[in-house]
């Protein structure tokens, strides 16, 4: 809260940056999720010999601009490296007359993504709202808006490129202008809607806009499961609360696991024998209710199953070394297996199985191998989710080597997968939407699956926060840590008990409430002589 009022704001910062990413004022809330804008891409460069730093445009040799940058490596001495920039951007890769230059529009400027952020919470309708991102170039959102007027809103904030010819999905010649960027999308034609007639914006890191529209985003949204799901449960009643929207943070419930379950129970109808512990594992996937819980032994079986589908279907047709690249690549993989699974292909089929239903079969009874072989033991029943599936949370600076020993907060098991609404990625999972979301994955040049493929959790929910703008004081919000990185601080883990059951704190916002749940306040006092026309 600043002084006079003028700034009275609630909710979750990026460390270090004045402003809120996403929180309430008196007059109205907003939430984000990312867009998963593609805003870089690769221009192969021509470079004139193997050494020199000229390179092809148009139908002369230009010279590349070059700065040395000194790396200072702790304790010794300092690292000169040379960047070599084209005009598409600095060159990250280079092999003999060869090489890629990075085209970023973080690097262009202005950039006023502070001062949007601060004028974000200064906002009190709708235009205002909108206006406060004039000159936003931070990493792509989805803002979804409401205001104590009953009003709901959606904006894209980003700097789009206005591409020629291309979608941005692959490198692109850079010897001629052909494929430059035009600037970037205005404000006024970024995806925006107010109050749209079904009552509710939903934006799961999904795709937002339809094929129509004009300019090119993102060929790798996340698959839109999470999505799906939110809409099936918001348009489940007419009326929703704080409990109901507890429920929906909460939901674990695995679409793709129940079709699976679906599909196994028809190819065990179709008369073939089975043995025993086939026969068991068949049992537990019939009685699933489908929802991904720790103590769900069928989200395991699912989970084992699918990825030796997955391998069956695609590794005999791509071949070892392209498999793993697709894999690694692209986020709609899932998407390809189902589809393969229900139009039901005979050249998809693997070798091994006579059908369909009898390649699910096999897929299953290798899952049950290698599910014993990993738990060290042949009681199904121990064959929890929640042990495949944890999520270990270090400390930031006990990822560098001198800090090791920083204490961080352990590993804790999580419900959930890449596909649920209260969702848990994996590091393949969370390595391909790095890739797949930028122009950097034709840089992968490697065969080998990902070092924990389908393993320990590597991302997952961060923050959950719902706002209720009505006069009562009932907005939730936990973390999945704490409110401070010091580790000898009483605010060190201080959500992270709340955040493991699915439970919330008090978001108060008012003074009367602020005040009963005040620990410590910080008051900042500008220096007589300060310059006005601050907050």
């Amino acid at each position: 809260q600043a002084a006079e009022h003028a700034y009275n704001v609630i909710g979750a910062s990026i460390p270090g940056i004045p402003g809120l990413i996403m929180g309430r004022n008196e007059s109205l809330a907003w939430v984000a999720t990312s867009l998963c804008a593609d805003v870089t891409d690769l221009y192969v460069e021509s470079f004139q010999g193997g050494e020199g730093n000229r390179y092809l445009y148009g139908d002369d040799y230009v010279d590349a601009q070059t700065v040395d940058e000194e790396i200072r490596v702790f304790p010794k001495r300092s690292h000169s490296h040379r960047v070599v920039i084209t005009r598409h951007g600095p060159v990250i890769y280079r092999r003999g007359s060869k090489g890629l230059a990075l085209r970023w529009a973080g690097h262009d400027t202005p950039n006023d993504s502070v001062g949007c952020m601060i004028r974000l919470g200064m906002a009190r309708d709708w235009d205002q709202f909108v206006s406060s991102l004039e000159g936003y170039g931070g990493p792509s959102l989805n803002l979804i808006y409401a205001d104590v007027e009953g009003n709901i809103g959606y904006c894209a904030a980003a700097r789009i490129p206005v591409r020629r010819g291309c979608d941005g999905s692959l490198p692109l010649p850079g010897e001629s202008d052909a494929y430059d960027w035009e600037g970037y999308v205005p404000m006024r034609d970024m995806p925006r809607a107010l109050n749209p007639e079904k009552g509710w914006i939903v934006a799961a890191d999904s795709r937002v806009v339809a094929g129509r529209y004009p300019f090119a985003i993102t060929t790798a949204g996340d698959p839109p499961a999470r999505q799906a799901r939110i809409h099936e449960l918001l348009s489940s009643k007419h009326v929703h609360d704080v409990r109901s929207m507890r429920n929906l943070q909460a939901d674990v419930y695995n679409r793709r696991g129940d079709f699976l379950r679906r599909e196994l129970g028809e190819a065990a109808a179709s008369g073939k024998a089975v043995g025993n512990r086939l026969g068991e594992a068949l049992d537990i996937m019939r009685w699933w209710d489908a929802m991904a819980d720790e103590d769900s032994v069928a989200q395991s079986l699912f989970s084992e199953t699918w990825r030796v589908l997955t391998e069956r279907v695609l590794r005999h047709r791509l071949g070892h070394g392209l498999y793993y690249q697709y894999l690694t690549s692209f986020r709609q993989v899932n998407e390809v297996v189902e589809s393969i699974l229900r139009e039901k292909r005979h050249e998809w089929l693997h070798p091994s199985a006579n059908d369909f239903g009898d390649m699910l079969l096999q897929c299953l009874e290798e899952a049950v191998l290698r599910l014993e072989n990993r738990f060290g033991t042949s009681d199904m029943r121990r064959w929890r989710w929640g042990a495949l599936n944890k999520l270990d949370i270090p400390h930031q600076l006990g990822l560098l080597m001198p800090l090791r020993r920083m204490p961080g907060l352990g590993t804790v098991e999580c419900r959930g997968d890449a596909e649920t609404i209260c969702c848990s990625l994996p590091e393949s999972d969370a390595t391909v939407q790095i890739k797949a979301r930028s122009s950097f994955g034709c840089l992968h040049e490697s065969s080998d699956p990902p070092r924990h493929y389908g393993g320990n959790v590597h991302a997952g929910t961060v923050l959950r926060m719902i706002l209720d703008l009505s006069e009562k004081e009932s907005s939730l919000w936990c973390l999945d840590v704490g409110q401070s990185s010091n580790p000898y601080s009483r605010f060190f883990r201080n959500f992270n008990s709340l955040w493991r059951r699915r439970d919330y704190a008090l978001m108060a916002f008012r003074n009367e409430e602020v005040s009963k749940v005040t620990l410590d306040t910080l008051r900042l006092i500008p220096a007589s002589g300060a310059a006005e026309g601050g907050l």
